[in-house]
């Protein structure tokens, strides 16, 4: 089956081999349900189906050709059997997208660690299947925790969520994992906490998903919060300032609270200070959010209007790096075992 749409199919990409060809136009996705009552499920390999059978084939899936750039064995911080932390680049997706499930951390890191446990043990294993414990923007860098097992992923969520909720309670870290990024924007953001009502994945108007802040709380709202510890002024270097089309700018040690889409970069754009870089948030209007957030996420235009949060920016997925980097990670009063105490980048 593979060999006729390989032969059939047409595409545009730049590969250089026939194999590249094929990969390209098939191996990414194909979608198919042998039977109505089965989910759907990607084929990595060729496989029969059954007569009438829902074949899903993307000819031009969405590339990420920075994975090609980067030698990623350099890119594993640490891992063990359970846990691989990776320093993530930007500009390649932490898990696959619905059209592409080559180029992403998880398959690279999974390549990489095969050929790190093989040449520790002397002997080529199966590779392993990497699972996501958290994620980071496309375009955001840093440490990617992924996981071996199950049994890690469930130990390193409940540490996820007890440093949340402990915040949310107002007790403090009160143990967990605590994550710490550094953001640069061209304004200088408030010290502190910084606390939003937050509508993720909102579409309006035919633009990109877009999260949404609050400065109160609506139906449709989830509360998030950050904490700015520290803010300096820096000077960027000649390829960064041409990049984001200034010199001088702030970076801020953020501790992040809470885990929602495009949070700091949101709440950053709803103060007065979006990102470096951040196409989707920036510029946005003058006045840093609205109070009040719409009743309903599918509020009528003119209401929508009135009640859209400031963060609005240009609509543009940003296709370059943005100031935002995940550079450290800590593991508060020793609850979990098999990670190191500290990670940083």
């Amino acid at each position: 089956m593979l060999a006729h749409y390989q032969q059939s199919s047409h595409h545009s990409c730049n590969c250089q081999s026939i194999s590249q060809r094929s990969w390209c136009a098939l191996a990414l996705c194909i979608g198919m349900s042998l039977q109505a009552s089965q989910p759907m499920q990607r084929a990595r390999k060729d496989v029969a189906v059954n007569q009438w059978a829902y074949i899903r084939v993307h000819l031009h899936p969405k590339r990420f050709p920075a994975v090609y750039h980067i030698f990623w064995r350099e890119r594993i911080v640490n891992f063990s059997k359970q846990w691989v932390v990776l320093d993530k680049p930007a500009g390649v997706p932490a898990v696959p997208t619905v059209d592409n499930i080559l180029e992403n951390c998880l398959a690279c890191a999974a390549r990489a660690v095969h050929a790190l446990d093989s040449m520790h043990e002397g002997s080529e294993g199966d590779l392993p299947h990497l699972l996501i414990t958290h994620r980071l923007d496309v375009w955001t860098s840093g440490i990617l925790v992924l996981g071996r097992t199950p049994a890690f992923v469930a130990a390193f969520n409940r540490l996820l969520q007890a440093h949340s909720l402990g915040h949310s309670s107002g007790s403090g870290a009160g143990g967990g994992v605590r994550k710490l990024y550094r953001a640069l924007s061209r304004r200088s953001p408030p010290e502190g906490l910084m606390e939003h009502h937050v509508i993720t994945n909102h579409l309006v108007n035919g633009q990109p998903v877009r999260t949404q802040m609050f400065a109160e709380p609506g139906p449709a709202t989830r509360p998030c919060f950050l904490t700015v510890q520290s803010r300096r002024q820096v000077m960027l270097n000649p390829v960064a300032a041409e990049a984001f089309g200034f010199s001088e700018a702030w970076e801020s040690e953020v501790e992040l609270g809470t885990g929602r889409t495009h949070q700091i970069r949101a709440q950053f754009a709803a103060a007065g200070c979006p990102l470096a870089g951040d196409l989707l948030y920036a510029p946005g209007p003058a006045e840093p959010f609205q109070s009040q957030p719409a009743s309903s996420v599918n509020a009528g235009s003119s209401q929508e209007a009135r009640h859209r949060a400031a963060s609005e920016g240009s609509g543009t997925v940003p296709e370059e790096p943005i100031g935002l980097q995940a550079w450290r990670l800590e593991e508060l009063q020793g609850n979990l075992q098999v990670i190191i105490r500290i990670l940083s980048i």
